[in-house]
């Protein structure tokens, strides 16, 4: 199926690439950096209302279809973000979907109206960046042979307010299982976190995203 980010009309992204060339260029000669952290600017381009200009890679992989900081909105808006995703696809899938899962929003507005819905619903981007983690978990070997405990874990690693105990009734393992498995998932993700944020820093201040005095 084709997603949401491919059905963009060819001269509007043409124009959006034009636009980010002008935007670099103008930014080198006032050696002004974009941002001022790579937080900063990775939170403006996931939550861009125009980020169907860049196809993430996490988007890709998986088939799954605000305005902030110092960003524009528009076509400059879009220059700038997929700038930054450039930058974020360009560290590859894993430090991709780590950032993602940290960054993006978890949920988004939904106005269906529904009985059955709370007004909000999961953000596609996210969960394709969970589905991709879960993926490496297990070729890492962590729970292997318990799909919903591994992603669980990583919804509770990445901020969704979930205890263990909770996910062992939800999964329908002992609460062992899951701090058992849920140590060994600490242990390995957060180096990769940690090495994940160092590499996208790194990309951002060699492009001049952000200020290299900000970012040691």
């Amino acid at each position: 199926m084709e997603t949401i980010e491919r059905r963009q009309e060819p001269a509007l992204a043409v124009r959006a690439l034009h636009r980010a060339h002008q935007t670099k260029e103008k930014r080198h000669v006032n050696n002004e950096p974009l941002f001022k952290s790579a937080a900063e600017a990775v939170a403006f381009a996931l939550n861009f209302s125009g980020q169907n200009f860049q196809v993430s890679a996490v988007n890709r992989m998986s088939g799954t279809p605000r305005q902030m900081g110092r960003g524009l909105g528009g076509l400059d808006g879009a220059a700038q973000a997929g700038m930054v995703r450039a930058e974020l696809a360009a560290i590859g899938i894993l430090g991709e979907s780590i950032i993602v899962a940290e960054m993006a929003q978890k949920t988004k507005p939904c106005s269906c109206k529904a009985a059955c819905c709370g007004g909000e619903v999961t953000n596609p981007e996210w969960a394709a960046a969970i589905g991709v983690l879960s993926n490496i978990a297990k070729d890492l070997k962590i729970c292997p042979g318990y799909a919903n405990v591994r992603a669980s874990l990583l919804r509770k690693y990445f901020g969704v307010a979930l205890e263990i105990t909770e996910i062992a009734r939800f999964c329908n393992v002992t609460r062992d299982t899951v701090y058992t498995h849920n140590a060994k998932l600490l242990s390995v993700f957060k180096p990769l976190k940690k090495k994940a944020w160092l590499e996208f820093d790194r990309c951002l201040v060699e492009k001049g995203i952000i200020d290299p005095k900000n970012n040691p």
